[in-house]
């Protein structure tokens, strides 16, 4: 073959090939991107945190704490630690039987609909139980987003989002898994209040706000509802 038509023949070849390459590539990177995309209800993590291990005998009698627990709206600015947020979110999800995952709050039939989501200083996290650890699912601090006229949330040291998804009692219990993931939800939240309490802290459940609005901010899957709201934090001097 002549070296004009080798010639012609490369620059021919590569006026074909390195278009297919490149929408090949175009089309691989696409495909990788959708399960990461809002529409396919996947989470977006970018890490985790191990989280220490739960106390699990405290100072004050589930009595004393039942006695004392008051609504607290008003909070300092004190950040919590890794050591009071672990207690808090084991208080309300935390592993109690590890052969068989249960739980501190029931479940009706074990099937757990509930993900507890937690917005402090420094992100949005979840918490995943198995692991005592938190996804780091966003590193901005959305509370004040999330408060809205609820200015506790914005004061909180850490602010639970109770979600639900109903898809995973429904199977079980039809038109009666909404009512389940509710009663759920507030032994969870009750949890979450009582531990508080016993640690000297002050919280605050709430349930005026817009589902869709909190959905938003905190990137929640579609399949999935905030469904209560728990501000915890440091009460003020005034409620001492």
């Amino acid at each position: 073959m002549a070296q004009a038509e080798k010639q012609k023949w490369f620059a021919l070849s590569l006026a074909v090939i390195v278009p297919a390459v490149l929408i090949a590539l175009a089309a691989f990177s696409i495909v990788r991107g959708e399960p990461n995309a809002p529409a396919q209800n996947e989470l977006k993590v970018v890490g985790t945190i191990q989280l220490p291990e739960p106390k699990l005998d405290g100072a004050v009698s589930l009595e004393k704490a039942l006695a004392t627990r008051r609504s607290i709206r008003q909070f300092t600015d004190e950040k919590f630690t890794n050591k009071q947020i672990s207690q808090l979110a084991w208080a309300g999800q935390g592993i109690t039987e590890k052969t068989r995952g249960l739980r501190t709050a029931p479940s009706a039939r074990a099937t757990y609909p509930i993900t507890l989501y937690l917005a402090t200083h420094s992100g949005l996290y979840i918490y995943r139980p198995a692991q005592n650890d938190l996804m780091i699912k966003q590193s901005v601090d959305v509370r004040q987003k999330l408060a809205g006229r609820q200015n506790a949330i914005a004061k909180s040291g850490c602010t639970f989002i109770i979600a639900s998804k109903v898809g995973n009692t429904t199977a079980k219990y039809g038109d009666r898994a909404d009512k389940g993931a509710i009663l759920e939800a507030g032994h969870i939240a009750q949890n979450i209040l009582l531990e508080a309490t016993a640690m000297g802290l002050g919280g605050v459940p709430i349930g005026g706000f817009d589902p869709n609005e909190v959905g938003k901010i905190c990137d929640l899957p579609a399949d999935m509802e905030p469904v209560y709201l728990i501000a915890v934090g440091v009460p003020a001097q005034q409620n001492k």
